[in-house]
């Protein structure tokens, strides 16, 4: 699943009180998750089952570290286990590895002289998500500071977050229960499992050969609103952990089953919900079903890549499950680019922060559109309170012409068919609003007007340079002033070869992947111009590697974080390119 590498900090805020009550596992009322969680000290029991489905192998340890003693025991044929803590003090973190190497974590907390704790793929995903940490790295460097931050609270949110993930993979835990200490029978022998065994099974199903518990739970980890984390280095577009169980396209397995919100900004259409659909799509049948009912196939011309609509139609998926594709419209008699990804709901207080954006809006003259690129700071409450617009009808700079608004801004709302809407001052909708988190913790959001105009926002972050040897594989498309398609669907490659760490620049080697002449050239980009997050590349003449002229265009581009998603503004020719990641 690993692909293009980047390296970000990022920080995630906690914000699941409400996520808990929700699934009826937690009152945050007047609670204090900070608060001592109720312990025992002294003597105890901590006993329970280790599964995945089946047991855990007969006499696989288990290791315990509590806030005060430790101690080792081994799983039954079972999978039961049981261990006595001497002079100890809860919580405790639990551990057991399987004949395979994989491992289980869990936590054993509450009061009294038997504890229970059992150790699955639930539990070791709720661990995950409590800490923003991977399990089992967590458990190998378990101290008194990770102790004192297992809360009941905090646990139990935790949990209420997991079990939404779980259940939106389109696992049913109904009749599970609290995952640490419910009725659990493992499969063994001639034993059946009881219903929480059976969620395993489900749950390894789903997960079959293509994700493994380790990308759930680190996906998990990333995405956790239970506890603030501070990642150092995310550098892979991935998917989110709710589509990691659900059926993959058994060409990609980026293409999971499940409801695809559609932005296809296009001239036309006088109204706003013109520019969105939802699709569902069946990634194993390989299908797509519209609004209308209507079901479109698709076929596989490469891995992630597809045709549909009797070839008229190209499709491809980017590693972190953003589609992007174009269709001819009969209608109007014409192509149109469209994005997509998979559905999810978020709330306005996501959005706070300062983003960056590029797209198309209409001219002053109402003809055609015209690039534009801005920086918004949004606060808690949806309400937008700063802005910077950069947009030059004639020449297309980005770069310059730009100035500061003073408002009154937009505000975004809630829209009960899903996303936001953005309000004006007197309450109008201007603007349809959606957001997708990838499975590294970034999120993208897609804005759309009625006169098909879009913008596509990624938060503001100091890009770092390359290093020497990196690159990729990427599908590219332009768009002209008319939102009509400029180029076929292209494969370019590039290669970082130097850098120029006092300038902020570095020179890549770029070539198109398949053409008869690949133009195969050298061209120097700068990273954070013309502010911080962007790529700027100037206008330059040059030759290629077969001694052609060849004129590099000046290009200003955004990197949508974490999806595998490019989108740049050519100002020499007005038109607009899109970059996907090729898997």
């Amino acid at each position: 699943m690993t692909s293009h590498r980047e390296s970000f900090n990022l920080s995630f805020v906690a914000a699941a009180c409400g996520m808990a009550m929700a699934a009826g596992l937690a009152a945050c009322g007047g609670g204090d998750s900070t608060a001592p969680p109720a312990s025992t000290t002294g003597t105890f029991t901590i006993s329970g089952t280790a599964a995945r489905g089946a047991a855990v192998a007969a006499g696989q340890i288990v290791d315990v570290k509590c806030a005060t003693g430790d101690g080792t025991t081994t799983v039954a044929t079972d999978g039961s286990y049981s261990i006595k803590i001497t002079d100890g003090a809860l919580p405790c973190a639990l551990e057991v590895t399987d004949t395979d190497g994989s491992l289980l974590v869990s936590i054993a907390q509450g009061a009294g002289s038997n504890i229970t704790a059992h150790l699955t793929p639930l539990t070791h995903l709720v661990v995950a998500d409590l800490t923003g940490s991977e399990p089992g790295t967590w458990f190998s460097e378990f101290s008194s500071s990770d102790a004192a931050a297992i809360t009941p609270t905090a646990l139990a949110a935790a949990q209420a977050e997991v079990v939404g993930i779980v259940e939106s993979g389109g696992i049913d835990l109904g009749a599970v229960g609290d995952v640490f200490t419910a009725a659990l029978i493992a499969a063994n022998g001639s034993t059946a499992g009881n219903a929480y065994d059976q969620a395993l099974e489900a749950m390894a199903r789903a997960l079959g050969d293509i994700s493994t518990l380790d990308d759930l739970a680190r996906t998990v980890a990333i995405n956790t609103t239970t506890t603030t984390t501070t990642l150092g280095s995310v550098d892979f577009y991935d998917l989110p952990p709710d589509l990691l169980l659900r059926p993959a396209a058994s060409n990609c397995t980026a293409l999971r089953s499940g409801d695809y919100r559609i932005m296809l900004p296009h001239a036309g259409v006088d109204n706003i919900d013109g520019q969105i659909a939802l699709f569902h799509v069946d990634a194993q049948a390989l299908t797509y079903t519209l609004a209308s009912g209507a079901t479109v196939a698709m076929t596989a011309t490469g891995p992630c890549q597809y045709t549909a609509n009797g070839g008229t139609s190209d499709i491809v998926i980017t590693p972190a499950g953003v589609l992007f594709a174009h269709f001819f419209d009969a209608s109007l008699a014409k192509d149109i680019a469209y994005v997509g990804f998979p559905e999810q709901s978020h709330s306005v207080s996501e959005l706070a922060g300062t983003w960056n954006a590029i797209g198309m809006e209409t001219n002053a003259n109402g003809t055609a559109l015209t690039g534009v690129r801005s920086t918004n700071t949004i606060d808690g409450t949806g309400a937008i309170t700063a802005e910077t617009w950069c947009q030059n009808d004639d020449t297309w700079n980005v770069s310059s012409s730009c100035a500061a608004d003073t408002g009154p801004f937009p505000t975004l709302a809630s829209n009960a068919a899903g996303g936001f809407d953005s309000l004006d001052a007197d309450g109008s909708v201007q603007a349809r609003v959606f957001t997708y988190r990838a499975g590294n913790g970034d999120s993208m959001v897609m804005a759309v007007n009625s006169e098909g105009g879009y913008q596509l926002f990624t938060k503001q972050l100091i890009r770092p340079l390359p290093e020497v040897g990196d690159g990729g594989t990427w599908w590219s498309r332009g768009v002209s002033e008319q939102l009509l398609p400029v180029s076929a669907l292209n494969v370019d490659t590039n290669t970082v070869t130097s850098v120029d760490a006092a300038n902020g620049s570095f020179v890549r080697k770029a070539a198109r992947v398949g053409a008869t002449d690949p133009q195969e050239h050298s061209e120097t980009l700068f990273n954070n111009q013309p502010v911080d997050g962007y790529r700027w590349r100037p206008q330059a003449s040059t030759t290629t590697t077969s001694g052609a002229a060849y004129t590099i265009k000046e290009s200003t581009a955004l990197y949508i974080r974490g999806m595998g998603l490019v989108a740049g503004l050519h100002p020499v020719d007005h038109t607009f390119w899109w970059s996907a990641w090729k898997q």
